[in-house]
């Protein structure tokens, strides 16, 4: 099972759709966006990081606004590709190939593109 795995939303739209979905199915998740409180964004990154929480799902102005910390990340799943380079980098550079990470890309949105 992937544990520690931030799932990655560049669009607001699509964090909040994902949101939805994972918040009606029970699913071991934390949330976080820019509008989390930072008390509350405490809270989500503590589920996450001591394992009470598999995954977190975050938005790339999350990232932006300083309110995630990703040092604690095994495995990085991006929903969609981020706007910033340097985000990328950031993130990239954060994960090791020979601890086991990976970095996983979820293609739904540019296949649908393409149909």
């Amino acid at each position: 099972m992937l544990y520690h795995s931030i799932i990655f939303v560049s669009s607001y739209f699509d964090y909040v759709k994902l949101w939805k979905y994972f918040s009606e199915n029970n699913s071991s998740m934390s949330f976080i966006n820019e509008h989390t409180e930072d008390v509350d964004c405490v809270k989500e990154r503590n589920k996450f990081e001591y394992e009470k929480n598999r995954f977190l799902l975050v938005s790339e102005r999350a990232i932006v606004f300083g309110k995630v910390d990703l040092w604690y990340a095994k495995n990085i799943i991006f929903y969609s590709l981020p706007e910033s380079i340097e985000i990328t980098k950031q993130m990239i550079h954060l994960l090791n190939p020979k601890s086991g990470q990976a970095i996983w890309e979820l293609m739904e949105s540019w296949e649908k593109k393409w149909q």
